[in-house]
């Protein structure tokens, strides 16, 4: 049971953040995406008041990720335990180079997001658990 406690938070950020590039594509260009996940592309952009430079910068990290994801998601070489270390260290560094664009008041808010998104799905979780 301990492995699963420790697999569900890790899929969920390694989902948050590496899902981005995949929803970032498919999102229209006023920022508002289709569904709950493209939302939340549309609502970081928004909230966070990304130039248009920033933007640029987070699609590209965001399309290398993915190329990135899908290479290790393709590679049969590697064991379930060697392909979630690599996926783990990729979620690390694309985390990395996008708080690294950020100016320091939007990396403040980029914290309050996620610690609101937290306190939101631990939230929904805990309702959940009591239906």
């Amino acid at each position: 049971m301990k492995i699963h406690s420790f697999r569900i938070p890790s899929l969920l950020a390694l989902t948050f953040v590496l899902g981005l590039g995949t929803l970032s594509y498919a999102a229209p260009k006023n920022g508002e995406g289709k569904g709950a996940k493209g939302n939340r592309i549309g609502k970081m952009v928004k909230e966070l008041g990304l130039t248009d430079t920033q933007k640029t910068q987070l699609k590209a990290i965001l399309a290398d990720a993915k190329t990135q994801r899908e290479a290790l998601k393709a590679n049969t070489a590697l064991t379930t335990a060697q392909r979630q270390t690599q996926t783990s260290e990729l979620q690390k560094a694309t985390r990395e180079k996008i708080v690294a664009l950020l100016t320091p008041e939007q990396k403040e808010k980029m914290v309050a997001m996620r610690k609101k998104e937290r306190a939101e799905r631990k939230k929904n979780g805990a309702a959940k658990a009591r239906a």
